[in-house]
């Protein structure tokens, strides 16, 4: 006698799917170039990030992403001379993203800005990625390294 299911696993195969907690997050290369009375000037900076309470969650059907919450980081930066070092925070943004993966890269859209993070790991309880950052925005040219993690919750 044998007995079989037709019935189908709904949970995912997908690791990404589920909440994560933010336990990670710097950067050792930052570098801003500002225009000093029509000369470029650099700003160099770094981050580590201090205290975290931030989590995101990705579903699957749709592949969307929310997060919440806060992290703290010590911001060093070195501008003309004169080195800053600061605890600051980022907030979450609220709203819901579209996410995709290609290969080893977590594509994210919020709000129409689009990320593209390279995964250096992804398993059902950590997610480490990269996100080469190279951007203008407020007219200010800005590239850094970011390293993330975060852990399944």
């Amino acid at each position: 006698l044998s007995l079989t299911s037709c019935e189908k696993d709904e949970s995912s195969t997908n690791p990404i799917i589920g909440e994560w907690r933010m336990t990670e997050t710097h950067t050792d290369n930052g570098v801003a170039i500002y225009d000093v009375l029509g000369q470029d000037e650099i700003l160099n900076f770094s981050y580590q990030g201090t205290d975290y309470n931030a989590t995101t969650t990705f579903t699957e059907n749709p592949n969307e992403f929310t997060s919440s919450g806060y992290y703290k980081y010590e911001y060093i930066s070195s501008f003309m001379g004169e080195t800053d070092t600061m605890i600051l925070q980022a907030d979450s943004f609220l709203g819901v993203g579209q996410w995709s993966i290609e290969g080893d890269t977590l594509f994210q859209t919020f709000s129409g800005a689009n990320t593209k993070n390279v995964i250096l790991e992804l398993t059902n309880s950590i997610m480490r990625f990269r996100t080469d950052v190279n951007t203008a925005a407020s007219g200010v040219p800005t590239t850094a390294t970011v390293f993330t993690t975060f852990e399944k919750n």
